[in-house]
């Protein structure tokens, strides 16, 4: 019974060292939540597609407020039967400018599209910061649970050893034994359960920031991040902050700039139509 309680000692201590080394985090510096933040926005092809639509929306006031193209017509005015005399030749070229403003109208409202898909960029980096943050916060969470895991069953460990070593002196029953024996089992059980839990939160942080789901993560800086919290504004100043940092004020004013330029362009195509029919 002796040598079969020492080989599940052995078993225990190596599952345990195994359960360990998985949890361990990956060699390196440290990484802190603002490196975080900015690989994140490297990497995230969101942000790629947001700056992307941004530039093709820049062109769009230019195109939408050049001229027409130009006619340009070569002609032959005069071809000569006598192959001595020269051939009279011409080219016209034909610019027509508009004195309707209706293309100042529509450059408007294009540049408030541009406003808009910036303002639709920062509301992707504000998304992309908060998955960043919250996998960031739980990858930490998980870690410092493995850690305190592990200290309870190497805790445990020491118990059933001693449990054991008392039964063998008579200081103990077999019940006590078994009673440490079971506590030992929840909790490798459960720290088993918690290293699952701690891969999968690195696969999410890794996920977030753009990277390979299996690429081994380093240690977190957490200290920084507390330091920086210094307050908690109140109601106020919490509504402050918002109107002035949140992106969907500066998408709404773009999209009452645009329809009210559309409205505009609308309204003078309108009075040129009206203009024309009045002409006799």
């Amino acid at each position: 019974m002796s040598s079969t309680r020492h080989h599940r000692w052995v078993w225990s201590a190596l599952a345990f060292s195994a359960l360990n080394g998985m949890c361990v985090a990956a060699p390196g510096p440290a990484v802190s939540l603002d490196d975080a933040l900015a690989v994140a926005r490297a990497s995230r092809a969101e942000m790629r597609v947001a700056a992307a639509r941004v530039d093709a929306a820049r062109q769009r006031p230019i195109i939408v407020s050049a001229l027409d193209d130009p006619i340009i017509a070569p002609s032959i005015d005069h071809k000569p039967v006598d192959p001595m005399m020269k051939t009279d030749r011409s080219i016209t070229f034909e610019q027509s400018f508009p004195l309707s403003r209706v293309r100042s109208h529509r450059r408007r409202a294009a540049e408030a599209d541009v406003d808009r898909y910036q303002g639709e960029g920062g509301k992707t980096a504000l998304k992309i910061d908060a998955e960043v943050a919250q996998a960031f916060f739980m990858l930490n969470e998980r870690r410092k649970v493995v850690e305190i895991l592990g200290r309870q069953t190497t805790l445990a460990q020491e118990l059933v050893k001693l449990a054991a070593a008392r039964h063998g002196v008579g200081a103990a029953t077999q019940a006590d034994v078994l009673r440490m024996e079971i506590e030992q089992a929840r909790l490798k059980s459960r720290l088993a359960l918690t290293g699952a839990d701690l891969r999968a939160a690195e696969a999410m942080f890794n996920t977030a920031l753009g990277q390979e789901p299996y690429r081994p993560v380093p240690s977190l800086q957490m200290q920084g991040v507390l330091d920086g919290i210094v307050a908690i504004p109140d109601l106020d100043a919490s509504l402050e902050v918002a109107l002035l940092r949140r992106p969907e004020l500066r998408i709404s004013q773009a999209e009452i700039r645009r329809a009210r330029a559309r409205l505009h362009a609308h309204d003078r195509r309108r009075l040129d139509r009206e203009r024309q029919h009045a002409c006799p």
